[in-house]
């Protein structure tokens, strides 16, 4: 039985590693696979899907990076001797090292400048987007590695959907470009879309983003928190250069 991973192909033509895991119920039928605890999966269960993972695509856990992500708009550059810290997106040059963030129904979004080889990804909830990360991940890309932006290839994943993505004015008033008021006190907000906003911005050319229209809340491969709350998994969203 072969292990689900959702692909892409906005990075097809290189050699990149990239995808988001799924449930693969099929396989992990009690629980599903997710690559961090939750309220049915202990910490050992973690490891052994983390090494499960690895082996799947070919590399060692050492080789796996990610941070200990707060939603907030810190950007570390990792490379192989990296420990986790609290971040929300990373940046690296070293090829063979795969970044994974972690979510469910956050966007997790890919960079990859081929000119520079440089491969970045960054978990972005509400509030990251409210707080640019995404935008701010690519100035630094630009700023300190020399990245153009019409080079850049980016992919966002499967996350939240506007239909299902349910916020109240607190937060609809810092996206009034990406939001619906559906009653007096309670509004739908499209993340992805918002995004896409941020990287039009960036002068990001269209044809080099690609974006999933899958939304892991109505969709049983994929975990989402706001439907299965403290019992939801989390995908891993991944990139790594060959």
């Amino acid at each position: 039985m072969k292990f689900q991973i959702l692909s892409n192909d906005v990075f097809q033509r290189f050699s990149i590693i990239s995808g988001v895991t799924q449930v693969n119920k099929k396989i992990f039928p009690e629980n599903g696979f997710s690559l961090a605890s939750n309220g049915k999966s202990s910490s050992d269960q973690f490891m052994r899907n983390l090494n499960y993972f690895a082996s799947k695509i070919g590399f060692t856990v050492n080789q796996i990076k990610s941070v200990n992500q707060v939603h907030g708009d810190k950007i570390e550059e990792v490379n192989t001797d990296s420990f986790v810290v609290d971040a929300d997106a990373m940046i690296t040059r070293e090829k063979n090292l795969l970044l994974m963030i972690k979510i469910a129904d956050c966007a997790g979004i890919l960079i990859y400048d081929p000119v520079k080889e440089i491969i970045a990804a960054v978990h972005s909830g509400w509030k990251g987007t409210s707080l640019n990360i995404v935008p701010k991940t690519i100035n630094r890309m630009i700023n300190e590695f020399g990245c153009s932006p019409i080079n850049l290839l980016v992919y966002i994943s499967p996350c939240a959907s506007g239909k299902n993505y349910e916020v109240q004015q607190d937060v609809a008033i810092l996206f009034p470009r990406s939001t619906i008021q559906i009653s007096p006190s309670k509004y739908l907000f499209s993340n992805r879309r918002e995004i896409k906003y941020q990287l039009d911005s960036m002068s990001i050319p269209r044809e080099n983003i690609e974006v999933s229209d899958i939304c892991n809340v109505e969709n049983i491969n994929f975990h989402s928190y706001r439907r299965d709350r403290d019992l939801s998994g989390r995908m891993g969203v991944f990139i790594a250069m060959r």
